[in-house]
């Protein structure tokens, strides 16, 4: 039952607010969490590297494989309890809400159970499962215990954060992502300066202050005046039903993902011709990929909820307009960062780890940031086939793509002799492959052509990368930095190039109109 009082669906304040204030404060929120996360790994990796090792800093590369693979089932249980818990907020039924989040609930806690135990089992086998040497043997059983717990912990928490996606405050989970940043990395370079280099006390702040946060400030804030309950448990019986399906497609989706993200650790560590002493080298990167993906993951994650509406309220014409035109933004925003850093990335690489890690990390980085932007059309696309609930060939396709990146990598490593380039190399071929097919998706999705999707979604973009890698080539030929924070003012001047060029070039005139007028709404609400 609804709680007495209790707004609902779109008597809610959250969703009274303008949307297009809201989503530019969510987006905003993401890239600052994106950009202070950004800045907390230069200045600690180095430091890690220093206190720990190269070795052991590349321990929970591999543990953060073995502990996502362990726990994958999270991320499909709280995207089904996301998805239907708005779509009958939006609609005003509160006791179908109730029983979307007891359901989940009752199937996330046996679930992280018996999660908990491949967990162990691996931690327990790690020479033998991923060839770890004898002498770091204890260490990446404590690494995968520490992140494992974590990741097992995180199942449950999943379900929680579907508030943040009812509410649509994602900037609550952005800010509270970047606080446990900091806090994390203060304590950190605290109990290394008075206490000892620990690798423990390292794992467990970062994998487990997120959580903490999450639990304790972020959802209470998200699920103020949502008509949700977070602790009860029911399995009702035409719920499972119909998530069962649900989380097993999405399932196999993460499953995709995961043959994309979370194989190299596990294929170097276990191939011969690499092993775990390169996983750091490959980590400073490689590391591009997901830092960048991120924040457009939010960006697509914070146009979900319209997309949801939209669906309900069966407005093909809207989702022929949004899809295309959001699939364009989406690029265009990754295209600043992503040029800007392939312009900077060897002395980028030098001045903040060292320049012996030059010719082994930046030819990864510039291969890892080609796959970033060739990923992005597929985030947006993701949440509108999530949204449709037409996730059958797109599960497919991914876990085919997975396949093919799982391969390619081990060929170009172990046939053409590549190295560490070639496992990037794999993930490129798969990306290009995965990206067609997502274009294709949405065309159908949206009842278009797959000429006129491609065109509205891609045209612009196209154009606009070479003017940036051109602007970037020209100003990195006269301009050499010296230091890491030569460094980084480079890049914020290229990313500010950048940024005036798309939103000068890649926007329509409407669209800057509206982005304007975003801006000087969110200003004036700042400066009271």
């Amino acid at each position: 039952m609804t709680p007495a009082g209790a707004a609902t669906g779109l008597d809610n304040p959250a969703t009274r607010r303008d949307s297009g204030h809201l989503l530019a404060v969510n987006t905003v929120m993401a890239w600052f969490s994106m950009a202070g996360g950004a800045v907390i790994g230069f200045l600690l990796t180095p430091f890690l590297i220093g206190h720990l090792g190269e070795h052991v800093y590349g321990l929970y590369t591999l543990a953060a494989s073995v502990a996502t693979w362990s726990t994958f089932i999270a991320l499909p249980l709280g995207t089904y309890a996301a998805r239907y818990a708005t779509e009958h907020f939006e609609r005003n039924e509160g006791n179908a809400l109730d029983r979307v989040m007891a359901t989940s609930l009752a199937l996330g806690l046996p679930a992280a159970a018996v999660l908990s135990l491949v967990v162990l089992y691996c931690a327990a086998h790690a020479r033998g499962l991923f060839g770890v040497p004898a002498e770091l043997e204890p260490r990446a059983r404590r690494a995968i215990l520490i992140v494992g717990s974590a990741g097992v912990a995180g199942i449950v928490v999943r379900v929680w954060e579907a508030t943040v996606f009812m509410s649509r405050r994602f900037y609550l989970r952005s800010a509270g992502d970047l606080a446990a940043r900091i806090v994390g990395a203060l304590c950190v370079v605290g109990y290394f300066s008075f206490v000892g280099p620990s690798m423990g006390v390292w794992l467990a702040l970062i994998a487990g202050l997120p959580l903490l946060v999450t639990v304790a400030i972020v959802v209470p804030l998200a699920r103020r005046d949502l008509p949700v309950r977070l602790t009860r448990l029911a399995l009702d019986r035409s719920e499972v039903r119909r998530a069962l399906p649900f989380v097993g497609f999405v399932a196999c989706s993460v499953v995709g993902i995961l043959l994309f993200d979370s194989t190299d650790a596990l294929v170097i560590s276990r191939l011969p011709e690499l092993g775990v002493s390169h996983l750091a080298a490959y980590d400073i990167g490689a590391r591009w990929l997901k830092l960048i993906r991120t924040p457009l993951e939010s960006f697509g994650l914070a146009m979900a909820p319209a997309l949801v509406s939209m669906v309900a309220r069966n407005d093909r014409d809207a989702l022929a307009r949004e899809v295309p035109a959001r699939i364009r933004h989406t690029l265009l925003l990754a295209m600043i960062p992503i040029v800007a850093l392939a312009c900077v990335a060897s002395p980028l690489v030098a001045h903040w780890v060292g320049a012996s890690f030059v010719p082994r990390s930046v030819p990864v980085m510039w291969m890892t940031l080609a796959s970033a932007l060739l990923w992005t059309p597929a985030i947006y696309v993701n949440r509108v086939l999530i949204a449709t609930t037409r996730l059958m060939p797109a599960t497919i396709g991914l876990l085919f793509a997975g396949a093919i990146n799982l391969i390619a990598s081990i060929a170009f490593v172990r046939v053409a002799g590549m190295g560490l380039l070639g496992v990037s190399a794999g993930t490129l071929v798969a990306t290009v492959l995965w990206s067609a097919f997502m274009i294709g998706q949405a065309a159908d999705a949206c009842e278009l052509s797959i000429g006129r999707c491609a065109g509205e979604a891609l045209l612009r973009p196209a154009l606009i990368l070479p003017v940036l890698a051109l602007v970037g080539r020209a100003i990195t030929q006269v301009w050499v930095p010296r230091s890491l924070i030569e460094t980084l003012g480079m890049l914020a001047v290229l990313g500010t190039m950048f940024a005036a060029i798309v939103v000068t070039v890649g926007l329509t005139g409407g669209e800057r109109q509206q982005l304007f007028g975003e801006a000087r709404r969110a200003l004036t609400a700042g400066a009271k």
